[in-house]
């Protein structure tokens, strides 16, 4: 199982972060790579959402189907798949003053034993570059907000 996790500190308060990122519209505005992260129930946000998610690494497009499984105000969103493309994340939010330390954190597994392997080392680098430029791309945004407020 591969696993990647990346920090950043953003200078915006840590309930206007984690409403952004708690709104599903935005996900596919940040997340690069990311196609595809649509409810598929009547639960938008919070424990117990399930979203329809598709992402592309590389020349690969990985599917899954994932449930926000815990979720605390502020704090932590965090999901597991269901189906499909294996993978367990989470988002943390720590208030420090009036920024935000970030943390992204991305559990995964490709499906078919060695091959999957040898898939997952290839997928690696290119999931890490798109999750370090998310989080470049969601901090520019929300500094970018707060400055028009």
């Amino acid at each position: 199982m591969g696993k990647i996790s990346i920090t950043r500190v953003v200078d915006v308060p840590v309930d206007v972060v984690f409403d952004y990122v708690d709104d599903y519209h935005n996900t596919t505005k940040y997340m690069q790579g990311l196609s595809r992260w649509n409810p598929t129930g009547d639960i938008l946000h919070g424990k117990g959402a399930e979203f329809d998610v598709a992402m592309k690494a590389g020349p690969w497009d990985l599917g899954s189907v994932v449930e926000i499984t815990r979720w605390s105000a502020n704090k932590l969103i965090g999901w597991e798949s269901r189906s499909g493309f294996h993978q367990d994340g989470q988002w943390a939010f720590h208030k420090q003053g009036n920024s935000t330390e970030l943390t992204f954190t991305l559990e995964y597994e490709f499906p078919g034993g060695l091959a999957g392997k040898a898939l997952s080392r290839g997928a690696e680098p290119i999931v890490r570059m798109n999750l370090e430029k998310s989080m470049d791309v969601l901090a520019q945004k929300l500094e970018t907000r707060r400055g028009r407020h």
